[in-house]
Parts: structure tokens; C-alpha cells; sequence
């Protein structure tokens, strides 16, 4: 245990060099100059020889080769230097925000586990009755919801029922628990309530499996209790997955709550994120992302070491037939006009149709959801079934690199890849894709670790079959369970990525119908006057989430014969 700890804390030191050498020159390469944006504005100092001033009091001057061993050399100092937007050392910056984020996913993971697992197990223990049901309608609705329109209507519910709102200044927890508390309560609730359903699917999945094991048929031949052949047997090996996906959407949740951070006026890590990549602050960026590609490459090894020890689609496609209106049509006579007959669901702030609108917005979602959840899921499990059946160097070697980019907050690569490409809906569906091939390669090598060692895929091996035969006709199969979960989660994912980035305004821009984008500045702004602009376009959204995720655990189970109750 000894040697495998030691080894696997200094297998980190590449996989953060990897992560320093990419983003380091990842942001050299997106277009922008931090030296002409501080100039902006003011033509009469922006002058060739003040630009180079700038530039040389900042390092830039420098060859790129020389820049990146110096960075290198203070990060092994723990010196990450000054913000070169607003010259404050950086470790300052990050530390009167760090507790903020910490605290806030701290608190929506414990949300997440308290809700997930208990609500997992009781509906693998009741499967296909009213229970079962009523729990998989919760996780899927909560895995359908949007955190941030979630949080927009628990704001909007506040004032309207109770006219309070949250405290709009961060109080630390060691300052005044309760005001503390009062604050990020809310937006750990919404986060933590989404977050919650896809560990309560995979432990509900996990479960039915394990409880049909002979070795579980064995413990209740011998008369044990059910309490403690659930505590003892199943619950322990059912947990490998879903220990994988908490830990992943922990380390995600320290820099990828940028919206959620939006809506509750929250001054953590993502918002930081956000600002640093807006004003092509190198330095304050790269040492943001090495944060958080420590958190989660600490957080994997500790996961590590656990483990030692359809309606949809035709609205989209009838857009044309089924909305009343033109979506882009302009109607400043009906501007902000209340649900009546003629408009079904109101106008926004141009007299747009909202029922048109939303229609036609289910074209881009399902477009980019079912892109990005095909390409991710499958892309993701092909490659995590290779690395759990060559094992070894083979495996050591690919899981470092699903590390490197795990590492990368969605974000950075969103607005990298934006930048380098340009707008377009085929890249927003790369900058969704790249991160879940990583998250689906880790859970379907956890289930297929299990696989490799099963009797028919040593026979396989020993009747002389390829190594591809093997991984594509016996092993991939049997991890179809978690692949159908991932891939109607990342359906739903996708969706919500795409509202999400939208509503930043880093994904379709105007007039395009987009439901995030329908939530975007407008839907705030006239929130309380005009509340059907924020309540409807996240409806829609979370139908359409709960819809596929409803359809994929129904399909899961109807092919998985081992999961019949009859």
C-alpha cells in the first residue's frame, strides 16, 4: 500500500507539468492582448513605444520558451507572481475567494450524497413499483433543471412570497455561521439538488446489478438479514462508480459554477475564472486552472485509493409548422405582453413571440445535445474499456492524460476553443464534447476493471481472439448499464452546457432562438415585471432534460435482462 501511495502521488508531478505546458500555451494561442486591452480607450497613451513599455514590465517582451520556465520556476516556489490586469500577487486574489468556492462545494456535494445514495438504494430495493418511480421522476427532474434557472426561481420565490433575498455580501463561516449560511444555502441547495441525479441513477443502477449476484443470493440462502447483507454485501460493491462520479463532479464544482456564481452574486473561483479569460490575464489564468488541476487530480487519487481499499425531436423538427409565430419577428407594439391568447406565453423585451421562440430553440438543443452526448459517451467508454483491459503502462499512460483534461474547467476550454475556431454551433458542440470523453472514459473503466476479470474474457484470451475483438464483442457490451446512463445524462448535460454558455453569451448569439439565450440579460432584468421570460425558456429546458433521462432509464433496464423482475 506503501510503494502504491508513493507512486501514485508522484505520478501528480506529470500529470500537472502536462497541465501547466497546455494551458500555458493554450492561452498564448487565443487571440487577444492583455497589454491592448489596458490600453483601450485611451488612444492618446496607446502609443507603439507605451504598448512595449507595457509589455516589457510584464514579461511579454520575453522569447515564449523563457516566459514558461520562469512560470515554472515560481510555481515550484509557490510563487504564481501578480495579476498583470490588476498587479495584486495572485495567491491573494485566489485566497479571498477559495474559501467561498470550497465552502459552496463542500456543501452541494454533502447535499448531493445525502440525497443520492439513500434515494438510490431505496429504489434498486423497490424496483418497478411507485417508489422506484417516484424517485427516478425526483433525480431525473433535478438532473433536468438548470442550477441557475433553479436558482433564479428560488431568488424570484424569496422576494415574491417571503420578500427577503439572500445577503448580497459573502460573510466567511468563521465570521457569523448563520449569515453565512443564509447566503450559500440556496445555491448549494440548487447545485447540490442537480448534481444529486446522476450518482442517485448510477447508485440505483449499481445496486440492481449487485443484488443479483450469486454471491447475494448465497448470503440470503443463508438466512442473513436483509439489513446487513445490504450494508455489507451490496451497498460496498456497488459503490465504485458512484464514488467515481461524486468525485468528478466535486472537483468540477471548485471552478465550474460560473453561472450559479452569476445568478447569486457570489465573487468565487468561476466568476474569477470568467474576469481572468475576459481580459487575457495569462497569468492569473494559468495559475487558476493548476488550482483547480490539483484539486481534481488529489481528489482522483483519493478515488484511486477507495478503490484499492422523443417528443422533443419532432417539436424541433415541426418548428416550422407547429410555432404561430416568426421567432425572429419584431413586434414593438406587444413588447413584454402578458400569456393571453394571442400569445400563448407572452413577448420578451422586443414583442418576440416566447412560444416561437422557445420552439424553434429546441433545434439547437437537441442538435448540440445529442452531438455532443453520442461523441462523449461513446468516444469516452471505447476509451476507458481499452485502458481498463490493457491495464498496466497502457493504462497508467491514458488515465494521466483524461487527468490533464479533466483538469480544464469547461470554461477555459469553451472559450478557447471559440476563440481559436470561432463562433458556430459545430464548435460549441467541441467545446461540450472534450470534457465528457474524459468524465465517461473514468466511469466505464471502473465498471469495466470488474469485466477484465470475468472467466469468459480470460476464455476469450486463451481461444486466441484480437485484443479488438475482445474489447469491442465482450467487454464494451457489458458496460452498456452505465454507457446508457452516461450517454442520456450527457444528452441532458449537453443541453443544460448549451443553456449555460449561451446565457454567458459564449454560445449562439442574437436573434438565434436559443433557451439560454432567452434567459440571458432579459430574463433577469425583467424578472419581476415579466417573470414568464425567465420561468417559461427553463421549463422547457428541464422538460426536455427530464424527458431523455425518463427514456434512458427506461431503455436501461428493458435491455438489461438481469434486471427483470419477471
Amino acid at each position: 500500500m506503501g510503494k502504491y501511495i508513493v507512486k501514485r502521488l508522484l505520478l501528480m508531478i506529470p500529470t500537472l507539468l502536462g497541465v501547466a505546458v497546455l494551458i500555458f500555451f493554450l492561452m498564448r494561442v487565443v487571440p487577444g492582448d492583455i497589454v491592448e486591452l489596458r490600453f483601450a480607450g485611451e488612444s492618446a497613451f496607446a502609443s507603439k513605444e507605451n504598448l512595449d513599455k507595457e509589455r516589457v514590465r510584464l514579461g511579454l517582451d520575453q522569447p515564449i520558451w523563457k516566459q514558461f520556465l520562469t512560470w515554472i520556476a515560481g510555481i515550484v516556489r509557490l510563487d504564481f507572481g501578480k495579476s498583470m490586469w490588476t498587479g495584486a500577487p495572485i495567491l491573494e486574489e485566489i485566497r479571498l475567494r477559495f474559501a467561498l468556492s470550497l465552502q459552496l462545494a463542500i456543501m452541494s456535494t454533502l447535499i448531493a450524497v445525502l440525497l443520492a445514495i439513500p434515494l438510490g438504494v431505496l429504489a434498486a430495493l423497490k424496483q418497478d413499483t411507485w417508489v422506484d418511480y417516484l424517485v427516478r421522476i425526483v433525480s431525473i427532474a433535478g438532473l433536468a433543471t438548470p442550477s441557475f434557472w433553479l436558482g433564479i426561481v428560488f431568488i424570484l420565490g424569496l422576494l415574491i412570497v417571503f420578500k427577503w433575498l439572500p445577503p448580497m455580501v459573502y460573510t466567511p463561516l468563521w465570521v457569523d455561521p448563520w449569515q453565512n449560511l443564509l447566503q450559500l444555502i440556496w445555491p448549494a441547495l440548487a447545485v447540490g439538488y442537480r448534481y444529486s441525479a446522476v450518482a442517485t441513477r448510477m447508485t440505483r443502477s449499481a445496486m440492481l446489478e449487485v443484488l443479483r449476484e450469486d454471491y447475494i443470493r448465497t448470503a440470503r440462502a443463508k438466512g442473513l438479514w436483509d439489513k446487513l447483507i445490504l450494508s455489507r454485501h451490496a451497498l460496498k460493491n456497488a459503490m465504485l462508480p458512484v464514488l467515481t462520479v461524486i468525485a468528478l463532479e466535486f472537483a468540477f464544482l471548485m471552478g465550474g459554477l460560473v453561472v450559479t456564481e452569476q445568478v447569486f452574486n457570489l465573487n468565487g473561483l468561476g466568476l474569477l475564472f470568467v474576469e481572468a479569460v475576459a481580459h487575457r490575464d495569462y497569468t492569473l489564468t494559468q495559475a487558476l486552472v493548476m488550482l483547480v488541476a490539483f484539486v481534481f487530480i488529489f481528489v482522483n487519487f483519493l478515488v484511486d485509493l477507495a478503490y484499492v481499499v422523443a417528443i422533443n425531436i419532432l417539436v424541433g423538427l415541426g418548428a416550422n409548422v407547429i410555432a404561430p409565430y416568426d421567432p425572429l419577428t419584431t413586434d414593438y407594439g406587444a413588447m413584454l405582453a402578458r400569456p393571453s391568447a394571442a400569445h400563448w406565453l407572452g413577448t420578451d423585451a422586443f414583442g418576440r413571440d416566447v412560444l416561437s421562440r422557445i420552439i424553434y430553440g429546441s433545434r439547437t438543443a437537441m442538435l448540440v445535445g445529442f452531438a455532443c452526448a453520442f461523441l462523449g459517451a461513446t468516444l469516452g467508454a471505447v476509451i476507458g474499456v481499452t485502458s481498463a483491459y490493457f491495464g498496466g503502462r497502457a493504462d497508467l499512460l491514458i488515465q494521466r492524460v483524461m487527468d490533464i483534461f479533466l483538469a480544464f474547467p469547461l470554461i477555459i476550454l469553451a472559450l478557447a476553443v471559440v476563440s481559436i475556431l470561432g463562433t458556430g454551433i459545430g464548435n460549441l458542440i467541441v467545446a461540450i464534447t472534450i470534457p465528457m470523453i474524459p468524465r465517461a472514459a473514468l466511469v466505464a473503466r471502473s465498471s469495466a476493471l470488474a469485466i477484465r476479470e470475468m472467466p469468459y474474457v480470460d476464455a476469450a484470451r486463451a481461444a486466441g481472439f484480437s485484443h479488438r475483438r475482445i474489447i469491442l464483442r465482450h467487454m464494451l457490451p457489458n458496460v452498456m448499464a452505465p454507457y446508457l446512463i452516461m450517454l442520456t445524462a450527457y444528452l441532458g448535460q449537453a443541453i443544460l452546457l448549451e443553456a449555460s454558455l449561451s446565457f454567458l453569451g459564449l454560445g449562439v448569439a442574437e436573434p438565434t432562438p436559443a433557451w439560454g439565450l432567452m434567459l440571458r440579460g432579459a430574463a433577469v432584468q425583467f424578472a419581476e415585471s415579466a417573470p414568464w421570460m425567465a420561468i417559461f425558456p427553463g421549463f422547457a429546458i428541464s422538460l426536455a432534460v427530464f424527458a431523455f433521462n425518463l427514456f434512458g432509464d427506461s431503455l436501461r433496464d428493458a435491455l438489461d435482462p438481469r434486471l427483470r423482475t419477471q
